[in-house]
Parts: C-alpha cells; structure tokens; sequence
C-alpha cells in the first residue's frame, strides 16, 4: 500500500509539473525570439540544465553571442554539446561552425566536415550548403567541384537563398557542372525573389549584359534598387552606370517594377511565417 501511495504521488507531481515546464519553455523561446534575452535565460536556463535539448541550444546561442550572459565560446560549446548529443539539429550545425571557426575549440576543418556531412545526410539544408562549400574549397574534404555542386543544388532545392545564389555561380562559372546562363540566371532570380541582396546584384548584371537572359535596363534597375536597399554597396555606382543608358521614361518604369517586386517579396515572406 505504501509503494501504491508513493507511486500516486509521483504521478500527481509529475502531472503538475509538466505542464509549467512547457509553458516555461514556450515563454522562454518566445522571449528569445523577441530578442529579450535575460528574460529568455531566466527561463531556460533551469530547463537546460535538466536536459531540455531546446533550452540547451538556446542557452548555448546565448553564450555564444554574449545576450543575456557574459560571452564564452566554450560555455557555448558545451551546451551546443548537450543539446546535440539529443539530436537538436540547431546545435549540431552550429558545432561544425564551431569547428570550423576555431572557436571555443581548436579550429579543424575535417571534424567540421564530418559533423556538416552527419546533418547534411538528414537533410538539414545549411549543413548541405556548408558541405558543399568545404568541397568547392578544398577545407577538411578533398577538393571536388562536382560534389560541392551537388550538395549546394540539395540546399537550394529546399529554398535556402544562399544556396541558390550561390548555385547560380557555379552555374555561371561552369564549377563543377556544365556552364549555363540560362541556369545561372534561373537560380539568381529564385535567391533575389527571397531578397538576397547579393542575387540581387547578380541578376541585374545578368539583365544589363543580356547574360543569359535578354538585355533589359529597366530589370536591371529595378533589382540593383533593391539590393541597394539591402545594403550592397556595389550597387550603387551600378545603377548609375545603367541609369546614363537609360531614359526617364525607363527609369520610372523601373522604379514601379521595383516597388512591385519589393511588394511580392514581402507578402512571400510574411506567408511563410
């Protein structure tokens, strides 16, 4: 009878204390979120340290970064240890980061290459893309071109920007595949639509070349607009080069079709939140 009661007890504190913990949790990575960071520690840190693999990479980011508590890569290394150790993609990406950079540990490019091809084999698109350019590079990983390519084509075709821009390089150089324009132009366009401010860049230069594309100043203008609103700084002296080629009548076209692509770009955006 007594083992019956103590069970029963068990059950009821258990049941009681879930149910705070979770919403412990949600409050802790919502306050992360909103970039309030002390709060989110508060929260967390007691979670992480009974071994929630969420908490723990939240908590490891914190270090990392110096937000809510006093900066320390190896703080940070062993939280992203914990929590990956439970499967947390997050924190197994950011270890190859860390052993990429050398931070908190000593920098090794080929354990960061197992770690980035242990992710990239589940799937996780920033670990492909890291995979891939380790191959184009030749870091911890021979150097392959071909096989670079393939794994920043998986990265792209799950949409990750970066990695879509950075196809349509090799696509434009011919890395590893067959040079295409066409290709290249294609996967600029796909990145500049997710407001890469650097396929920006390079879609526009495709447009005023007439690269594989037809030339066109009016969408050349239009997105070096918006990579200049991105912050990138090659695309002013750019667009000033392309706007002496051009009418008034061109340039206030170009200035719509900016508005509009900036208008679809945002309204993709919030529906993908």
């Amino acid at each position: 009878m007594k083992v019956q009661l103590i069970s029963v007890v068990l059950v009821v504190v258990v049941s009681l204390l879930l149910p705070a913990q979770a919403g412990d949790l949600e409050d802790g990575i919502a306050a992360f979120e909103a970039d309030e960071y002390d709060t989110a520690r508060q929260l967390l840190m007691p979670l992480a340290k009974q071994g929630n693999a969420k908490a723990q990479y939240s908590i490891g980011w914190l270090y990392l970064h110096g937000h809510g508590v006093e900066k320390s890569n190896v703080e940070a290394l062993d939280w992203f240890k914990k929590a990956a150790s439970q499967g947390e993609e997050r924190a197994m990406f950011k270890l190859g980061f860390m052993y990429y950079e050398g931070e908190g540990v000593q920098q090794d490019y080929q354990e960061a290459a197992r770690r980035y091809r242990k992710l990239a084999e589940q799937g996780y698109a920033d670990a492909q893309l890291a995979l891939g350019m380790m191959h184009q590079e030749g870091e911890g990983v021979p150097q392959d071109f071909k096989e670079g390519a393939r794994w920043v084509r998986l990265a792209a075709e799950q949409g990750n920007d970066v990695a879509q821009g950075l196809l349509g390089i090799v696509y434009y150089r011919g890395d590893g595949v067959e040079q295409d324009y066409q290709k290249a132009a294609k996967w600029y366009r796909k990145s500049a639509e997710q407001n890469n401010e650097v396929s920006q860049y390079n879609l526009a230069d495709m447009y005023s070349a007439g690269t594989g594309v037809m030339q066109d100043y009016v969408q050349s203008y239009a997105w070096l607009t918006l990579a200049i609103t991105n912050g990138h700084q090659a695309a002013k002296l750019e667009r000033a080069k392309i706007a002496a080629r051009m009418s008034s009548s061109q340039i206030r076209q170009a200035i719509e079709l900016s508005h509009e692509f900036d208008k679809k770009i945002k309204l993709r955006a919030s529906q993908q939140k």
